[in-house]
């Protein structure tokens, strides 16, 4: 038992890592939205980089979940990678001017 619960960690610690990431990922694209519709420059600059530091939390996570384990964990995949989809997304409409209406 004990040896499984060990085997287990690792994959357990992806996992959490994973679903963190993907939760930081929601808040930076959220965030980016925000500063956009206020349309407050050093509020966009930050929102970016939050989207790039968010970015790089999605592909460390799924690194670490395809490391720990063989086993799948096809939801926390998705999720990570819709977030990483989300958050190219969201760095390329941050580099694109909003129109002046």
């Amino acid at each position: 038992m004990t040896q499984q619960n060990q085997h287990q960690q690792p994959t357990e610690h992806a996992v959490d890592a994973a679903e963190q990431a993907v939760q930081e990922a929601q808040e930076a694209e959220r965030n980016l939205l925000q500063a956009q519709i206020n349309a407050i420059p050093g509020q966009i600059e930050n929102a970016k980089h939050k989207i790039q530091q968010a970015k790089q939390q999605v592909e460390e996570a799924q690194v670490q979940l395809d490391g720990a384990t063989t086993e799948p964990y096809t939801q926390v995949e998705e999720q990570l990678r819709q977030a990483k989809q989300d958050m190219e997304h969201a760095a390329d409409q941050a580099k694109m001017p909003k129109q002046v209406r």
